[in-house]
């Protein structure tokens, strides 16, 4: 099943006028057939297949371990665990496997490259080791908080930094910017874009 069949099954519109594909610069992305104009509605999904906080927090066996976290786990590593965890799943989640399936194993992010030797000399360098680092160092804390004290729900060998690196990925692959009207007190715009 393609990502669109997916997609076309769980309710999406608009997708006839859409190609995904794969742009050079930019990897995966979406290209229209028709001419927009500002206000037309080029594609609905609906809000229950979204990779949400909401939606890790609501499962049923998901959201006990997650609301029981104190202090929370972050926006970004909810989304991190609840993906690995619908992708480590042998069985279940019927409604979710497909979309994990057609999604990209790995990134061009360069917290992907082989150590030093594609980066060095580049200005990207000191700024991956640090995010290396700093993932690293949340994984740990997790691997601890959760992963080891529930590793019924998560077996270890699924649930590796490779896999965080690659879900986190994944979430800032489908990060969007959507305009949207807003009231602004300064009068400076009516539209914002805000990151979803």
């Amino acid at each position: 099943m393609t990502l669109q069949e997916w997609l076309e099954k769980n309710g999406a519109k608009g997708l006839d006028h859409l190609v995904l594909e794969e742009f050079p610069e930019t990897g995966r992305g979406i290209t229209t057939l028709r001419a927009l104009k500002a206000g037309d509605e080029i594609l609905t999904i609906p809000g229950a297949v979204l990779w949400t906080v909401d939606a890790a927090n609501t499962d049923p066996l998901l959201g006990p371990i997650l609301r029981s976290l104190d202090p929370s786990l972050s926006v970004e590593e909810t989304l991190a665990v609840f993906f690995i965890f619908i992708k480590a799943r042998d069985t279940e989640y019927e409604e979710r496997k497909p979309h994990v399936e057609v999604l990209p194993p790995h990134y061009t992010a360069t917290n992907f490259f082989d150590d030093d030797d594609e980066l060095a000399g580049s200005s990207l360098y000191g700024v991956t080791k640090q995010l290396k680092q700093q993932i690293k160092s949340e994984y740990m804390v997790t691997l601890g908080r959760l992963f080891v004290k529930h590793s019924e729900v998560f077996p270890l060998h699924k649930f590796t930094l490779e896999e965080v690196l690659v879900s986190i990925n994944m979430k800032n692959h489908f990060t969007r910017y959507v305009r949207r009207p807003c009231s602004d007190i300064s009068r400076r715009s009516c539209n914002k874009i805000f990151s979803q």
